[in-house]
C-alpha cells in the first residue's frame, strides 16, 4: 500500500514537453512499479471530481487498487514542475484535503507500506497508525519537508518526528532531505544520525550519482544505471522506492533490493509520465548489472 496524494502534473522543461496534466506523486510512480512486480497495491489517497473516471480507470487497468481513493470537492493536488540546468522547481497549484484517521479501516492489515507525502497531507498521527499496521513501513518524507510561499512556490523546511522514525523500516531521501531532517553534516553521517532514530535501512539517492545505503551489513554506494537517454526524471526516486520496497519485503537483502530500485529509476527516466515495467528481464539484466557495481564505503 502506498499513501499520500495522487498528483496530477505538468511538468515543463526536459527533453519531452508535456501538454496535460498527468497523474503523478508517490501514490502513482511508487504504487505501479511495486505492480509491475508482481505486488497485490493499493493506494490510499484523496483526489477531486477533476480527477476523472478515465485516470481510475487507467490505475485499475494498471492493476492498482483503488478501494481507498476516495473523491472530495476539493480539486486534486496540482503542481507546475520546471526543470532547468539539472535543477527543479515545484509550484503548488491546488491541494487537496488531507488524509485522516477516519479514512482507515478499523481492521486494516498491511504487508507493506510506503508513506509518500506530497505536501504534509499525511498528518505524523495517520502515518503512524498506519505504520503500527504494517509488517514493513519505508518513508519518503520529502511532503514532510515543504512548505509553500504566497506565491505557490514550494520550499524546503526542518522536519524531524522521532516516534514515527522509530515505526519506519526503509528511510530514503536525497541529501537535502536529510539535512533538513539533522542539519549541516556530512551525507555519511546524516545517515547513521537517521538510523539511530529507527530505520534499520537508509537510503541516500543522488539521481545519477547512485544512491548511499546503511544497513546491518555496513555503508555502501550502489551505483546508478546509466540510462540511454533520459526524457522524465519526475518519479524517477518513487519508482526506486516501489521496486525497493517489494523486493525487500520479499527477501529482506538491502543491497540487492537497491539494485532493483536503480535498475527501475532508469527505466523510469526513458519514460513520459508515469512508468510500468513491462520488460521483467530488461530490468533483471540491469539489475545484476547494478549490483557487481556495489562497493562498500567502510
Amino acid at each position: 500500500m502506498t499513501v499520500g496524494h495522487i498528483t496530477l502534473d505538468y511538468v515543463r522543461g526536459g527533453q519531452e514537453k508535456r501538454t496535460m496534466w498527468v497523474p503523478g506523486g508517490p501514490a502513482v510512480h511508487t504504487s505501479l512499479t511495486a505492480s509491475s512486480l508482481g505486488a497485490d497495491t493499493y493506494i490510499l489517497s484523496k483526489v477531486g471530481t477533476d480527477f476523472g473516471r478515465s485516470r481510475r480507470n487507467w490505475l485499475h487497468q494498471m492493476r492498482v487498487r483503488t478501494r481507498f481513493l476516495k473523491v472530495r470537492s476539493t480539486p486534486t493536488t496540482r503542481f507546475e514542475i520546471r526543470y532547468w540546468k539539472q535543477r527543479r522547481t515545484l509550484r503548488l497549484v491546488n491541494r487537496c484535503e488531507n488524509i485522516d484517521l477516519s479514512d482507515l479501516p478499523e481492521d486494516l492489515r498491511i504487508r507493506s507500506l510506503h508513506i509518500g507525502p506530497v505536501i504534509d497531507e499525511v498528518p505524523e498521527v495517520v502515518a503512524k497508525s498506519l505504520a503500527g499496521r504494517s509488517a514493513v513501513t519505508s518513508l519518503d518524507p520529502q511532503g514532510y519537508l515543504r512548505r509553500v510561499a504566497r506565491d505557490g512556490k514550494v520550499l524546503g523546511r526542518p522536519w524531524l518526528d522521532r516516534t514515527l522514525l522509530r515505526k519506519v523500516d526503509v528511510l530514503r531521501g536525497s541529501y537535502d532531505e536529510l539535512r533538513m531532517m539533522v542539519g549541516e553534516m556530512s551525507s555519511r553521517n546524516a545517515l547513521k544520525k537517521l538510523r539511530r532514530l529507527g530505520p534499520s535501512v537508509c537510503i541516500l539517492t543522488r539521481s545519477s550519482y547512485g544512491s548511499n545505503l546503511l544497513c546491518d551489513g555496513g555503508l555502501f554506494h550502489v551505483p546508478a544505471f546509466k540510462s540511454e537517454r533520459t526524457v522524465d526524471p519526475t518519479g524517477a526516486g518513487d519508482a526506486f522506492s516501489g521496486a525497493f520496497l517489494r523486493e525487500y519485503a520479499l527477501s529482506k537483502d538491502p543491497t540487492w533490493s537497491a539494485s532493483i530500485g536503480s535498475a527501475a529509476a532508469s527505466i523510469k527516466v526513458e519514460t513520459s509520465g508515469p512508468c510500468f515495467i513491462r520488460d521483467r528481464s530488461r530490468l533483471m539484466e540491469r539489475a545484476n548489472t547494478v549490483l557487481s557495481g556495489v562497493r562498500a564505503l567502510e
